[in-house]
């Protein structure tokens, strides 16, 4: 029988961290989060790198009163990327302020941030290895009207994303013909009826 019985995507796992996240300041929610993640998952800055906490840090966030009672965690526009089967895959989530689970460069790292954000996961093997946080500067996440192509020539993708990326999968697999970009705006879901 094989070890994983599911092989969980980025968007998978991030839903997952938003749903609970919003579900309940308690023991149960925090031991559901922190399934989501590895234990050695680190949160570093988008621009630079640098780290900005770890598992410790985000348990005593999620434990903390400042996000107390619960509210929901919501990305705007989401990036979801993908080299195919084995390999790690990526959410580049844009977050309007006040609206990410938990993780913001307040506080070292984490915690409740007033400022839009954009996180990039990594997810592996079912769980979040890699986390990158950074302020939201091109306000991607509220301006109206942005398209797949205008997160695509963003600052923080070409300048910030793609270099993690190219750190995970190497420059043969970014510049070859199977990595897949999927858009999602949530601003703009079509009503029906």
């Amino acid at each position: 029988m094989p070890q994983d019985l599911f092989d969980f995507n980025a968007v998978q796992v991030v839903e997952r961290v938003c749903e609970v996240f919003g579900s309940g300041g308690n023991k149960a929610r925090q031991d559901a989060l922190e399934q989501c993640f590895h234990s050695q998952c680190s949160i570093r800055g988008l621009a630079d790198g640098k780290l900005l906490g770890g598992m410790n840090d985000l348990k005593e966030v999620w434990a903390s009163t400042l996000l107390t009672p619960p509210r929901p965690a919501n990305p705007s526009r989401r990036l979801f990327i993908q080299i195919g089967p084995g390999k790690p895959t990526f959410c580049v989530d844009f977050y309007p302020p006040k609206s990410s689970p938990g993780l913001a460069l307040a506080k070292g790292g984490l915690g409740e941030c007033m400022v839009g954000m954009v996180v990039v996961c990594r997810v592996e093997g079912n769980v979040l290895t890699h986390v990158w946080v950074g302020e939201d500067e091109d306000g991607l996440a509220t301006k109206p009207n942005v398209a797949d192509a205008d997160i695509q020539a963003s600052r923080v993708f070409v300048g910030d994303v793609l270099e993690i990326l190219l750190e995970s999968y190497g420059l043969d697999t970014l510049s070859g013909p199977t990595m897949e970009i999927h858009f999602h705006d949530y601003t703009d879901i079509p009503v029906v009826g």
